[in-house]
This record gives structure tokens, sequence and C-alpha cells, in this order.
């Protein structure tokens, strides 16, 4: 029988079995390789928390765990892991990446470019650029998990390490990534766009 730690150490995420992760409950961290460029978001402020971009949790109250929350940022068209839109926006620019409405919401966007043929249904679905964030993330980032069931842990990592792409008042970079106030940012450069051809 095959025991399931409690936690892991890191591991780049391409290497990883996701049937290796645990159905529990926890949190989970992803760093930055070194060396890897992520446009002034790699978190080089603070010598201690080693690269880390992203904090997330699996609340315990929530039908999720860690495998399938893990699952679900490696969708190349999921608009539901905020860190892929965080990291889409990030490298729209250099990636000349084009920002599409995910369903009829307003706030949630991906870069699945969706083709309609007259009766207004999907005929097809071009995932070349989330293909390419999935990618980007498979080889440059780095994966571990906590296994937690008290729901206070992400809190706690979230303030000491301050990663630079949770939505975080301890994300020194919050306000160019989602803005302050929710104003100009680059996460609302995607949402603009991708708002715009909601019909």
């Amino acid at each position: 029988m095959k025991i399931k730690r409690k936690y892991s150490h890191f591991k780049t995420l391409g290497d990883i079995n996701i049937e290796d992760i645990p159905e529990k409950k926890g949190i989970y961290i992803y760093k930055i390789k070194k060396n890897v460029d992520m446009n002034g978001f790699e978190n080089n402020q603070f010598k201690y928390n080693r690269r880390i971009i992203y904090v997330g949790k699996v609340k315990i109250d929530g039908g999720a765990d860690l495998r399938s929350r893990l699952g679900n940022h490696l969708k190349n068209y999921s608009s539901n892991s905020s860190f892929r839109r965080s990291i889409g926006a990030i490298f729209k620019k250099s990636w000349n990446l084009e920002a599409f409405p995910s369903g009829n919401s307003s706030n949630k966007y991906n870069f699945v470019k969706i083709s309609k043929n007259q009766e207004n249904v999907i005929v097809n679905r071009n995932n070349e650029n989330e293909l390419k964030i999935t990618n980007w993330m498979k080889k440059n980032l780095e994966y571990r998990f906590i296994v937690d069931h008290t729901d206070k842990l992400e809190d706690i990592y979230i303030e000491k390490l301050k990663p630079t792409c949770n939505d975080s008042k301890f994300n020194p970079l919050k306000n160019r990534l989602f803005g302050e106030n929710y104003g100009p940012s680059l996460r609302t450069t995607c949402r603009v766009e991708a708002n715009k051809k909601i019909k």
C-alpha cells in the first residue's frame, strides 16, 4: 500500500505524476526556477522566500482536493484558475496573447479562441495560447503541497512569503497585476479585452 505523505518537497511541475498527489485538503505552493525570467514577478525581493510566486489552498468545505486542484491549474482552457489568468496576463505582451471571455462572465477570461456559427454554437476551440501557458508552467515552475485541515495555513504562508501572483495585501506587486482597487493593471487589460467580445 502506498502511503501518502503529509507534505512534499519542491519538484519541477512537469515531472510530477498527478496520481501521486493526495486527494486531501491543504495548501500548495508554486515557485519559479532559478534564472527564469517572469517579467519582474520572480519575487527576488526577499531572500527567505526563494522565488515563491503563488500560494493556494483547497477549502475545507469545498469539493476539491489537492490532486484535482493541480489538474485544474494544468487544464489548457481553465478560467477557474486565477493563477493561470495571472501568468497569461504577465506574459500577454511578450507572448502576443489575446484574451477571450469564459462563458458570459465579466470577471473570468482565458486565452482560448472560440469560433461560433450563426446559431451561436461553438464550432472550434483554439487552445494554442493556453498550451503555451501550460508548457511554460511545466518547464519553469516547481510545486509542493502541505496537507492541512485548518484553513489557516494559506494566510500564514502568504503573509510570510509575499507571493507575487496572489491577490493579497502582502503581495508587493499587487497593484501592477491586479490594480489598486482593481483599477488599471495587467489583469484588468485582459478582462477589458475579453469583455469586448461578449455578445
